[in-house]
């Protein structure tokens, strides 16, 4: 809290980002997600979410110094990213092969952090013991996969935590599958507020609609 506003230099603003005009002109959808924050050289930038349509049409307002488009570069590896032990991001992800049930996986020294998680979500015991591989306590150089697996990714690229984060999904876990959109309306509308704005706000067009 600043008692004399006086004092207070370099002042920061993210208001603009948060108005409804706003929002709708540029087709932000992802409000939650819109943040401030610092890049390698120190320089602070908002990062917003929105179609790669709107970024020329943004770029032309009086305020804006440059708009780009925040990819990790492939230089710098996520730790938390799935499998373990690989050099990724959610940007730079992949190529990966999605194990199916009979596939012979050899186990060696360099990608055991790999199949680690993997072996034991199949409900074995796993271990590495110098350069040997032991499977309940079986000496071993292979491992059959036991299930078949979707890679499930989410529908944000930056703000989902999907298959990238925490792996393959077996198919008999998959319980469901949504088939058509029951009712849509513009989220930055509150469904309990205002009726008008509120009927002005349902996207008529989705309604009913498959989801292919």
């Amino acid at each position: 809290v600043y008692m004399d506003p006086a004092k207070m230099t370099n002042l920061k603003f993210m208001g603009l980002l948060q108005n409804a005009e706003f929002q709708e002109k540029y087709d932000i959808t992802d409000i939650m997600n819109t943040r401030e924050e610092k890049d390698d050289s120190g320089r602070t930038f908002v990062v917003a979410t929105f179609p790669n349509n709107k970024i020329e049409e943004f770029r032309k307002n009086s305020f804006v110094k440059s708009a780009e488009i925040h990819v990790q570069p492939s230089s710098r590896p996520d730790p938390k990213i799935f499998p373990m032990n690989k050099l990724w991001n959610a940007d730079n992800y992949g190529p990966l092969v999605v194990p199916k049930l009979g596939d012979v996986i050899t186990l060696t020294v360099k990608n055991y952090m790999e199949w680690d998680t993997f072996i034991k979500r199949e409900g074995h015991k796993f271990e590495m013991r110098g350069d040997k591989f032991f499977i309940d306590g079986n000496e071993t150089t292979k491992y059959t996969v036991e299930h078949n697996y979707y890679f499930m990714m989410g529908d944000n690229r930056h703000n989902s935590l999907d298959s990238r984060f925490w792996g393959f999904v077996k198919r008999k876990e998959v319980v469901g599958k949504a088939w058509f959109t029951y009712f849509s309306w513009d989220s930055k509308y509150d469904l309990f507020g205002e009726f008008g704005k509120l009927i002005s706000s349902i996207r008529w067009d989705r309604i009913g609609m498959p989801i292919k």
